[in-house]
């Protein structure tokens, strides 16, 4: 769980979403794709960013030979992490 301190509430990294939900990492990153919450960099898109379901942690590493590189990491809240729950536990149920 990651937490900041200037937002104190918790965010799970996709890793720990996954354990939470039974999921492998890889299935995971591929089904919120393929639903279209994840872009095709693995960015959460804006309609479940605004709806406070997804977070974008971006930030900057030096890299020895081509210098500053950025990233961007996908992060779920708590409140995104029990919606999920139940989309893929619905899904699960109809098939």
């Amino acid at each position: 769980m990651v937490t900041a301190a200037d937002n104190p509430e918790p965010r799970y990294t996709l890793q720990e979403a996954a354990d939470a939900l039974g999921w492998g990492e890889r299935d995971l990153f591929r089904e919120l794709r393929r639903r279209r919450i994840l872009d095709q960099r693995n960015v959460p898109t804006w309609r479940y960013k605004d709806a406070g379901l997804f977070l974008e942690h971006r930030g900057t590493f030096r890299h020895p030979t081509v210098g500053t590189r950025f990233y961007s990491r996908p992060l779920i809240t708590p409140r995104g992490l029990r919606w999920l729950e139940r989309v893929l536990a619905d899904e699960k149920a109809s098939a």
